[in-house]
């Protein structure tokens, strides 16, 4: 759907990111300029590296413009549209 900037419950109302850069909680090694990727497995939401071996499985949300260091925000450019 998109990026949300904070934890949005079911009783609440908020707004998503699809489109432009926005701080994402980056896990694995990022690297500026290339994908990147919803991971498979229990990522809590946050954005990883794009891997060939799982390439199929893994959904492009957008590149990488600055890193931040692993569990922390990365600026992501979304392309989720």
């Amino acid at each position: 759907v998109g990026v949300a900037q904070c934890p949005i419950t079911a009783a609440q109302y908020g707004w998503v990111q699809t489109h432009g850069p926005c701080p994402v909680l980056g896990i694995g090694t990022l690297v500026i300029g290339n994908d990147a990727v919803v991971p498979t497995g229990t990522s809590g939401g946050a954005a990883g590296p794009r891997t060939t071996a799982l390439a199929v499985k893994e959904g492009v949300i957008g590149r990488v413009m600055r890193v931040g260091v692993t569990t922390d925000h990365s600026l992501i450019f979304l392309t989720i549209e």
